[in-house]
């Protein structure tokens, strides 16, 4: 019985058509693409990981080939790490904090190549916890790791809005 709901609900979405955003994200990405990250000096550390991340994202879900040089480039990516915020959520009797949201807001401009005049700006914004530990440097190190996930979010949220402007073209 479950096998064939299973294949009757296959069978439903390829004889429709459908397609996953990430068809249309590789459609729009299968190139040369030139990634521009601006570092934010008050969130260096997050500009840097987000510069990190980007490049697997484009060369580890899309396999485009990332160039040097913008005039090389079918594909234009200029992202900026526009804020990351950090919020106490749960603290204990004493009034220490026991958990923390960092908050990311990533903007991205695209276009196609550097003829192509149109540009898109998408704005995307994610958010991850993390414990807060007596020790500094673990307390640190989950930071991080929460700034790392919230980046990665992040830009998937991105390069899903990006499919959906190519699906809307």
């Amino acid at each position: 019985m479950k096998l064939t709901s299973l294949f009757i609900l296959i069978f439903i979405l390829v004889g429709c058509g459908y397609k996953p955003s990430s068809y249309y994200a590789k459609q729009e990405l299968n190139s040369k693409v030139y990634i521009d990250t601006t570092i934010d000096i008050k969130n260096s550390e997050g500009s840097i990981l987000t510069k990190d991340i980007i490049n697997n994202i484009v060369l580890g879900k899309f396999n485009s080939i990332i160039v040097d040089e913008k005039s090389k480039a079918d594909f234009l990516l200029l992202v900026y790490l526009q804020n990351v915020d950090t919020k106490s959520l749960q603290t204990d009797d004493q009034g220490y904090v026991l958990v923390k949201r960092v908050t990311v807001s990533i903007n991205v401009e695209y276009r196609k190549n550097i003829t192509h005049s149109q540009k898109t700006i998408i704005t995307t914004t994610s958010y991850s916890d993390y414990l807060v530990s007596d020790d500094s440097i673990i307390t640190e190190k989950n930071k991080v790791y929460a700034i790392t996930n919230a980046v990665s979010k992040s830009l998937s949220n991105i390069f899903s809005k990006i499919a959906i402007e190519n699906f809307r073209k």
